[in-house]
């Protein structure tokens, strides 16, 4: 029996949200697989495009039904738009039915907020990149996958929890295979045949939904997965897809310019998608060098590419070919690949994450540059963040209390250390009104250990749970604090007072003190004194965060220094700083 609710919802065209409130008593895992199923049975295929790789471009094939107020996010298990959802509202004639959807508004409005305040927003909130298990997916296919479900279900020991989130992950996964389905029919429709369109049916007809055995049945699986994934980040490509690459050029099955054909395709709906992080090279779970010809084809094919936003694991023993391809695809001014040190990030990754030595060798990372591991984790990035410089904004007009120096920066860092405290606080509140709330269905099939514990992803579900904390405004205070010493010891001629009074008037009166300022060594310059402000900041708030625990899985917390686009906004309402920065202007990228 279908309740009121779902019956207004369908004839509004809200597919996902009468999924949800089919049975408001179900849990919310269920309700979400309910959502993404009865979304999948109404939404059409995308249109074919002549392409290799199918859906491809800016396509969503969760945005596929016009005007809808509600579908599927990644980060964030569903996006929500409550001012069209009240729009459409207004055109039912019923006033009773209108309270029943003002309800339903209520609900969702409540279970979409983030409980994250402002002030601890720097650089993200409760965002959550990561990567699905695609070599799993390419090995098992999505058959493999409702095998190990349906198995976990004959358990008899398995409890009513558990059992009923394997059961809804079928549904998930339903919904899954009718959009390949579907995209399968949207080819075999096209009047206009080619071969190369007889080619992408063959392989559609057998991935993802069956595993692959050639790198072009992997490129195609590889790439509707990243679609069914919403177009977050691909990980360890030339790994997990090197063992098909090599097969079939040695077979002479495919061409190395033929690979490349497809990457370059690939790349394209990346930049369309604005998709994220691929990292490159490394090396394996037995310790030996990763780089090999499909690494270096991803180099050559990503120069002049805006996405995926890519990365090279560096080793003293890379080969001169991989820094040729690197340095010459950085020299088309895509700033791909950046490079990182694989042996200072491999020992940070035993030594400060403890991560199994089994998994170690496949770190990867997410978004913009956060760290995670391939296919079984769930790291928040960006879940919270800091503004160092908010934080001195907030402290200086103590300034004349202390006597020297050293007694200012102590205090200072007393309050940096509390902020801490607070924004990861604020992370695992929201972390847990995710796991209440937003369980994440897609996740949960394609992360490991997720099914095998029965866990969803969002409640510690994955392998492997994190948090990365944002660290921002480090240069403008290393700066700041560089000023304040050099008054506290008579190195310029500006009273602590003239500088607060500086300050409070944006320099306007004071701009002989600004000069003074301004002409001042400033970080990046190499200045012994400034160099130990800066290394005794970082470490200082580094080893604050990384002192304390995720509530996600009893997960580890990792700072990172990412301002991306956002270094503009995070200084919006920042007074003017000792370092001569003029009031509410851009805080430094650091």
């Amino acid at each position: 029996m279908r309740t009121p609710t779902y019956e207004i919802l369908m004839e509004l065209g809200e597919y996902f949200l009468a999924g949800f409130h089919e049975n408001r008593f179900d849990s919310y895992m269920r309700r979400f697989c309910k959502a993404l199923l009865l979304y999948a049975k109404h939404a059409d295929a995308v249109d074919y495009d002549e392409t290799a790789l199918f859906p491809s471009g800016g396509a969503q094939i969760w945005r596929l039904i016009p005007d809808s107020s509600a579908g599927f996010s990644y980060s964030y298990t569903f996006f929500y738009d409550s001012p069209k959802f009240l729009r459409k509202i207004e055109t039912l004639q019923d006033e009773r039915k209108k309270i029943l959807m003002r309800g339903v508004d209520g609900e969702m409005t409540t279970i979409a907020s983030i409980h994250i305040a402002p002030q601890y927003r720097c650089g993200g909130a409760g965002y959550t990149h990561s990567i699905i298990n695609y070599a799993r997916v390419l090995n098992d296919g999505l058959a493999g996958y409702r095998r190990r479900l349906e198995k976990k279900l004959d358990d008899p020991d398995a409890n009513e929890e558990k059992a009923d989130f394997h059961a809804s992950l079928l549904l998930a996964l339903d919904a899954v295979s009718i959009l390949r389905d579907k995209h399968l029919a949207k080819l075999k429709s096209v009047k206009k045949t080619s071969r190369k369109l007889k080619r992408l049916i063959v392989a559609m007809e057998k991935v993802p939904e069956n595993p692959v055995e050639s790198f072009y049945e992997a490129m195609v699986a590889t790439n509707f997965m990243w679609f069914v994934d919403d177009g977050d980040s691909i990980g360890r490509l030339d790994q997990f897809l090197y063992p098909y690459y090599e097969k079939d050029l040695d077979a002479g099955v495919i061409s190395r310019d033929e690979a490349g054909e497809l990457l370059k395709e690939f790349w394209r709906s990346f930049d369309c998608r604005s998709g994220w992080h691929m990292i490159l090279g490394g090396s394996r779970a037995d310790g030996s060098a990763a780089y090999q010809d499909l690494t270096l084809l991803c180099l050559e094919t990503i120069k002049k590419c805006r996405r995926p936003n890519t990365g090279l694991r560096v080793r003293k023993d890379m080969p001169e070919e991989i820094w040729r391809a690197a340095l010459d695809s950085m020299a088309s001014g895509c700033g791909h690949p950046s490079l990182y040190n694989e042996e200072m990030y491999s020992e940070g990754i035993r030594n400060i994450l403890k991560v199994d030595e089994k998994d170690a060798s496949d770190f990867a990372y997410g978004g913009c540059t956060e760290i995670m591991f391939q296919g079984m984790s769930n790291v928040g990035s960006i879940d919270s963040g800091l503004n160092l410089l908010e934080v001195l904004e907030n402290e200086l007009p103590r300034l004349t209390e202390f006597d020297t120096y050293d007694e200012f920066r102590d205090h200072f860092m007393k309050k940096v250390a509390k902020v801490a405290e607070l924004t990861v606080s604020q992370s695992n509140l929201n972390q847990k009104q995710m796991a209440l709330y937003r369980p994440q269905p897609i996740r949960s099939l394609f992360v490991e250990d997720c099914i095998e514990r029965g866990v969803d992803y969002n409640a510690g579900g994955a392998r492997y749970n994190g948090s990365v904390i944002n660290v921002i405004g480090f240069a403008n205070t290393i700066n700041s604090l560089f000023t304040i010493k050099k008054i506290f010891e008579g190195g310029i001629p500006i009273s602590r007072q003239s500088l607060l009074d500086a300050v409070k008037a944006d320099f306007t009166g004071f701009e002989k003190e600004l000069q003074i300022i301004k002409n001042l060594d400033k970080h990046g310059c190499d200045n012994p004194e400034i160099n130990d402000i800066a290394s005794n900041l970082s470490n200082f708030v580094f080893d604050e965060i990384l002192s304390r625990r995720c509530s996600r899985g009893d997960g580890f917390c990792v700072p990172g220094t990412i301002m991306f686009v956002t270094y503009a906004a995070e200084g919006a309402d920042i007074g003017a700083t000792p370092d001569g920065r003029l009031a509410f202007s851009p805080i430094a990228d650091s």
